[in-house]
């Protein structure tokens, strides 16, 4: 069964990113596991490197949402960024429209890892934590809960 329950400090706390000055869409979950924290304020950051394997210069903008479960040091997480291809988003397992988002999923065996989703502005993708603990139904919920901040809420 799944064990999901809503949560509106989520978009409180997106609030943080915009007022960063993230030039990402600002996603906020909207459901998430029950027993889950916000493990520490969404992070902004830029993702460094150069060459292979790097973001184009322009693309580096990222933030990521971290959340705990009651199992200690057990964490799932949201990565968005500007980067249109993140290597990490190569080669998806499945890839399904629903309510108008083309999801896709990278499962490890049986299990969903990441259920991302990728536009013109950026990637964006849900991480199951190390030992995947949450269910694929739980993973698929959480994703398509994530709701973007609008520009003036």
């Amino acid at each position: 069964g799944s064990s999901l329950t809503p949560t509106s400090y989520g978009k409180q706390l997106a609030k943080g990113i915009r007022a960063r000055g993230s030039k990402i869409p600002i996603y906020y979950p909207t459901v998430l596991q029950l027993g889950t924290d916000y493990a520490q304020k969404p992070r902004v950051y830029k993702i460094n490197g150069t060459g292979e394997g790097s973001p184009p210069r322009g693309q580096r903008a990222a933030y990521k949402w971290i959340f705990s479960r009651p199992a200690l040091g057990e964490y799932y997480g949201f990565t968005a960024t500007r980067w249109t291809d993140p290597p990490i988003l190569d080669d998806p397992d499945d890839e399904r429209t629903i309510k108008g988002r083309d999801y896709k999923f990278y499962y490890e065996n049986d299990r969903l890892r990441l259920v991302a989703w990728q536009t013109d502005e950026g990637s964006f993708w849900l991480s199951n934590t190390l030992i995947e603990s949450l269910s694929n139904n739980e993973m698929l919920r959480i994703a398509e809960g994530f709701r973007e901040l609008g520009g003036t809420g």
